[in-house]
């Protein structure tokens, strides 16, 4: 009777080591995807100029994917844009801990 606990107990916590593991997996993809999503963002804002309606396209695309994206523009005394500062919000959800935090990303365009 004793070796069925024990045998129980190690698949149970076997089980549980393997459910943690994979939340930190899918948590750990998650941010791998908002991180090159804001790589991608940056690109598209300098490539695009660093125009209004790029920017705005950005935000919506963010918007669509689950994150949340702020432009900052920094204008030279002329009053061009030549900078832009771009931070993306993204979750970081550990379902299984019941852990929910905020992480963010930052970059500047040229």
């Amino acid at each position: 009777m004793n070796e069925i606990f024990k045998s129980l107990l190690s698949v149970l916590l076997i089980f549980l080591g393997t459910l943690i593991i994979s939340a930190f997996i899918m948590a750990n993809s998650d941010a791998i995807k908002a991180k090159n999503f804001h790589t991608d963002t940056v690109q598209e804002i300098e490539a695009g100029g660093m125009s209004d309606t790029v920017i705005s396209s950005c935000i919506q695309t963010a918007a669509d994917n689950g994150y949340t994206l702020d432009v900052e523009k920094y204008a030279d005394e002329n009053g061009k844009t030549v900078m832009c500062k771009v931070i993306i919000k993204y979750n970081y959800d550990l379902p299984v801990l019941n852990i929910l935090s905020t992480h963010e990303c930052r970059a500047f365009c040229r």
